[in-house]
Parts: C-alpha cells; sequence; structure tokens
C-alpha cells in the first residue's frame, strides 16, 4: 500500500516538472509563431492595449462592430477604392487618423490601414459609386485641414454615422462633416454632408 503511495506521489511530481518544462516551451512557440504571423487581429489587440482616444465620447475603433473591423479585407478595399488609394491627401489622411489613435507610440505604416479600418468599413458601405461623389466633396475641406493642423481638427468615423469631420481648433466648430446615415428616421441610408451656417440641413449625395 505504502509503495502504491509512494509511486503516486512520484508519478505526479514527474508530470509536474513536465509540465513547468513545456509550459515555456509552448510559450516561446507561440511567441515565435507570432512574430512571423503578424495579422489585423493581433495588430488589433495591441493597438487596443496601447489605448484608444475619444472623439465625442466614441472611440474610431470601436465606432464600428468589432466583428465588422477585423473582418475587413484591406486588398479587396484597395482594389474597389483605388482611387482613394491613390490620393495623397487620402493616404494623408489615414495617416493622420492613425496617429490621433495611437497617440502614446510611433505608428508604424502596417498598422496605418488597420487603425483607419472604422473609416475603410464605413467607405465599404457606402460603395464606389457614392464615394467618388463624396470624396469630391470632401476633399478640399480635408485638405485644407491637413495643411493647417494648427488651425483645424479632422475627426474620424462617429456617431450619427459620421465618416469624416473637420473642426475649427479654435471653437470646436464644424465647417463641414459627411455622414453615411438615415436622414429621417427609419429610413435608408443616405450619404450627405452638413456645412454652415445651417449644420442642420443635410445635403444629399447618394
Amino acid at each position: 500500500m505504502a509503495k502504491k503511495f509512494i509511486k503516486t506521489i512520484v508519478s505526479l511530481l514527474i508530470f509536474a516538472l513536465f509540465m513547468n518544462v513545456l509550459s515555456p516551451l509552448s510559450q516561446a512557440i507561440e511567441g515565435g509563431k507570432e512574430e512571423q504571423d503578424v495579422n489585423s487581429t493581433s495588430t488589433f489587440n495591441t493597438l487596443n492595449d496601447i489605448g484608444q482616444k475619444s472623439f465625442d465620447g466614441i472611440s474610431l475603433i470601436s465606432t464600428l462592430n468589432k466583428t465588422e473591423i477585423q473582418s475587413l479585407n484591406n486588398e479587396e478595399f484597395e482594389k474597389e477604392f483605388d482611387f482613394l488609394i491613390a490620393d495623397p491627401v487620402f493616404q494623408e489622411l489615414e495617416q493622420e487618423l492613425a496617429k490621433q489613435e495611437v497617440k502614446e507610440a510611433e505608428i508604424k505604416p502596417m498598422w496605418i490601414p488597420i487603425v483607419a479600418a472604422a473609416l475603410r468599413v464605413l467607405i465599404s458601405k457606402v460603395g464606389r459609386s457614392g464615394m467618388k461623389k463624396g470624396w469630391a466633396i470632401a476633399r478640399p475641406y480635408v485638405q485644407k485641414a491637413l495643411k493647417a493642423p494648427s488651425k483645424y481638427k479632422i475627426d474620424g468615423p462617429g456617431g450619427g454615422g459620421r465618416i469624416i469631420q473637420v473642426r475649427l481648433k479654435s471653437t470646436g466648430k464644424p465647417i463641414f462633416r459627411l455622414d453615411y446615415y438615415p436622414v429621417k428616421t427609419g429610413g435608408p441610408y443616405k450619404l450627405h454632408y452638413h456645412v454652415p451656417p445651417n449644420m442642420k440641413k443635410h445635403h444629399i449625395i447618394f
């Protein structure tokens, strides 16, 4: 009886020792795998750990469903919206939004499409035809703000279907906002914009 008990104890000790050796090895293998396979999900989680900046109480990343963001196919997006990808103003817009989101870390080029995923998801919902028209209207305002960062602030996706917003830094008042949202409660989604003096008026684009 005593021998069986001792054998049991020895077996348990060997198993515990084996697990202690296996656990760091497993972690090392996983670590190496993650380094070799940096995908959208892992980068997304890294960015969440760094911290999210909020605009009007809504984070750029968390504005949309997390699944929608993670399932975004950037290759397909870049093919469908090639006119945006090739536009230096749009490129700079994505970089600016990425800098705002990852405020406490050096922004890496590979992060930009992922940090700007909320913007890309909304644009995908609008579609190519609508965004060609919408970007033609939004571009001058975005370019103006990018050229004068001391005067203007650019906001990315936010509440009320906001895609892009340009505000005066001095007052915080918007001078342009591009939305994709129902104009009437319960109605269909419409791409529209708002400009002063009446920011409540909806200017339908598509």
